[in-house]
């Protein structure tokens, strides 16, 4: 298992792409993989011999709805993005290798609610693909819905009271501070910094203090009723009760702090022109078909809710205002605590509470815990004090218990890989693509892929599928982790795509764009008779690599040649350097390439930040800062011109000029780990005066004239390896006369 940094934003997008795209490249050789694909096919009666392409039976298009067909049928995934989480091969997913299965369930239990597009709360296995449901900020599509049967789940307890229970293997975002390091109160600057940035773990890998996401606010609803009727409903459904179909009753004492309460409603109803009649112990308001309304929010205090959370912003604080009556001022600092038999009405309370925008703790008391409260589980819920201006408080995990229970449990995908718990209001990740898994068997017979990254609206990654070429050259869609048939995908706002046979896109500088690959025993070239060879031992059968034959690369951003050092006390920071800042340059290159220059701009930027507030310092804070400083102030300086370039520019001259800039920076902080690893006494390997790779700067014409000339010479040796020697020519003359 290989574990690799993630770093947060667009540089953590890059790093997910260029690992789907490995993976996908090594896959395609794997011959367990290859020989589980041709059964997949020879299962469907493709066995391509018949059938004109593109369309026949023997076309990239049949090949791939096969196949895509046959992964689905095998409900398996894979991580996405990778970064510090698992990322599973083809052959893990398909269990293809003695050892090697990873089956992992990546899932939601039974009776999860999540929040709907009619802001109703709904439970997971009532959800169906196309609904909306609300993710981090915003509505996400749902994709793909699956039961997933029984998985083992974990608990993990959080510091608002809540227990969140996911299978292992199920993603969630943990914060990272704006300087790149674990979201910690004592690393970040301020509490509120811990939100600032997230990245992806599995549930196994998360640890107590990690900080999880919360949504700032959800979207008001559309539905609009009198602010002055929904706080009387509010009281109602806190502390009253329909005792007949005609009339309702809220409780307040006379004398105590809900008489003022009983005024309210007096005044109200008298401007609405309804009825009343006082008691000291309560209320009555007498009107048939208020009555009957609420009646249905429910006779008994457990089964009491709001019949809809579709409320505009008005309604919505008029029924939170009637419900808060019922609670009481917390005895140690600011706040309110709301209790309730209702679990229901808790939870609405609280997605009420995070539409304006505020959070509550929540903790549900037994009967024995609550002291006599009645017999039945209540929940109290703590609402933080806007006055005391303290901010949002940061979401951690206190503590997570493993495998708690057997569970049955449902699958869910959605557009932006975010799924809201309004129930524990934390946002989650929800199951990954299997991208990797059909890219590979695509690949391993003959159809060609490129990784597809869709944005919808965001600038970070929200939706990864492929798309395959057909015989006729065109492309086509397909997402796998979603129901629709081979050829159609969702609209997007911006497409990026990634090819996984372009080894300077996805990171793997140096290593080919094609080979030749020999799959069984090595042919014996004995001018057609094995005499020579027979005495020679053959390997066995296998697949074999035969030496790699450059074939020619594009041309890319001439970035600095570094090589990071491997000892030293600046290691950390070179491989941040790497990560965070050249990976994300790199992207900027490839959109550049792609004349996305707005795009690249944003990527450069990105780079640019990424170095100046989080490579820079942690270069600085080694023991060499009277060397390094110097030049990470330079860096510093170059930042603030790269910043002010505009973000909405699409000129391609802005783009150059943010290129130059970020190239520039990067080049001041190789210098400075070089210096400050030289004055520690430790040599690095990498020279900073050093030239760039001659394949780096080629344009296209340059690199077709080195690749026509690569060509020849390797056509002479051909030629020069295939020609008798004069012994054997005259050997073979006199056989044959």
């Amino acid at each position: 298992m290989v574990r690799r940094e993630y770093p947060a934003g667009v540089a953590g997008v890059h790093m997910s792409l260029q690992a789907i795209a490995q993976h996908i490249r090594e896959g395609a050789l794997s011959k367990a993989v290859m020989g589980w694909s041709m059964d997949q096919l020879r299962a469907a009666g493709v066995d391509g011999r018949d059938g004109p392409p593109p369309t026949g039976n023997a076309s990239n298009f049949k090949k791939a709805s096969v196949l895509l067909d046959a992964i689905r049928a095998v409900t398996v995934y894979t991580s996405d993005p990778p970064g510090v989480e698992l990322v599973k091969s083809a052959e893990a997913m398909l269990c293809l290798r003695e050892g090697l299965c990873i089956r992992g369930g990546d899932c939601f239990p039974e009776g999860t609610l999540l929040l709907r597009g009619d802001h109703e709360l709904v439970p997971i296995e009532k959800i169906k693909p196309g609904d909306q449901i609300w993710g981090l900020n915003a509505w996400s599509t749902v994709t793909q819905v699956k039961f997933k049967g029984e998985l083992p789940v974990d608990a993990i307890h959080l510091n608002n009271g809540s227990t969140v229970h996911l299978t292992p293997d199920h993603k969630v975002y943990v914060g990272v501070c704006k300087h790149g390091k674990g979201a910690d109160c004592l690393t970040c600057a301020r509490p509120t910094l811990r939100n600032e940035n997230f990245r992806r773990v599995s549930v196994s890998d998360l640890r107590e203090g990690e900080t999880l996401p919360q949504p700032e606010r959800i979207s008001f609803g559309a539905s609009e009723y009198d602010p002055d009727r929904a706080y009387v409903e509010g009281l109602a459904i806190a502390d009253g009760w329909a005792d007949e179909e005609s009339r309702f009753k809220i409780a307040g004492r006379d004398g105590m702090r809900k008489e003022a309460q009983k005024r309210e409603v007096e005044t109200i109803c008298k401007r609405l022109g309804v009825d009343t009649h006082w008691h000291k112990r309560y209320i009555t308001v007498k009107d048939p078909e208020w009555a009957q309304r609420i009646a249905r929010f429910g006779s008994y205090a457990r089964f009491k809710a709001l019949e809809t959370l579709n409320l505009s912003e008005k309604t919505a604080d008029g029924y939170l205002r009637g419900v808060m009556a019922d609670s009481t001022a917390n005895t140690n600092g600011g706040g309110r605590t709301y209790s309730t038999t209702s679990r229901l009405l808790a939870v609405q309370v609280r997605v009420l509470h995070r539409m304006f925008g505020r959070s509550c703790s929540v903790r549900m008391l037994t009967p024995e815990q609550h002291g006599g409260a009645g017999k039945h589980p209540m929940w109290r819920l703590g609402v933080r004090d806007e006055s005391a201006q303290k901010g949002e408080k940061a979401l951690t995990v206190k503590s997570i218990d493993r495998n708690v229970r057997q569970t049955q449990c449902w699958d869910i995908s959605t557009s932006d890989h975010y799924v809201y718990l309004p129930e524990h209001d934390v946002t989650v990740s929800n199951c990954d693509d299997m991208v990797i898994l059909l890219g590979s068997c695509c690949m391993s017979v003959g159809v060609p892929v490129r990784v597809i990254k869709q944005t919808f609206g965001a600038d970070d990654q929200e939706h990864v599928l492929l798309e395959a070429q057909n015989d006729d050259g065109t492309w086509f869609a397909m997402d796998p982790s979603t129901n629709l048939a081979c050829g159609q995908k969702y609209p997007a706002a911006r497409e990026f795509r990634m090819d996984p046979q372009n080894p300077s896109m996805i990171g793997l500088q140096g290593a080919p764009e094609a080979e030749f690959v020999g799959i069984g025993k090595t042919p014996c070239h004995c001018g057609g008779h094995c005499g020579p060879c027979a005495s020679k031992k053959r390997r066995r059968g296998g697949m074999g690599r035969l030496p790699p034959m450059r074939l020619g690369m594009g041309a890319t951003t001439a970035l600095p040649s570094f090589t990071a050092p491997t000892t030293g006390p600046y290691v950390q920071a070179a491989t941040d350097f790497q990560n965070q800042m050249i990976s994300v340059i790199q992207a900027g290159d490839t959109y550049y390439g792609s004349g996305e220059y707005q795009n690249a701009i944003s990527s450069y930027q990105a780079a640019g930040s990424a170095g100046a507030t989080g490579i820079g310092p942690e270069i600085d804070l080694g023991p060499a800062p009277n060397v390094t400083q110097p030049l990470t102030q330079k860096a510093w300086l170059l930042n603030a011109a790269l910043a002010a370039i505009s973000t909405t520019s699409t000129a391609q001259s802005d783009a150059d000029n943010a290129s130059q800039l970020v190239v520039q920076m990067a080049t001041y902080y190789e210098q400075a780990i070089n210096a400050g690893t030289a004055a520690m006494g430790s040599a690095t390997t990498s020279n900073p005066s050093a030239g760039t790779s001659p394949f780096l700067n080629m344009n296209l014409v340059q690199g077709g004239i080195y690749a026509a000339g690569i060509g020849v010479l390797f056509g002479m040796l051909y030629a020069h390896l295939h020609t008798p020697v004069p012994a054997l020519a005259r050997r073979m003359a006199r056989r044959r006369r």
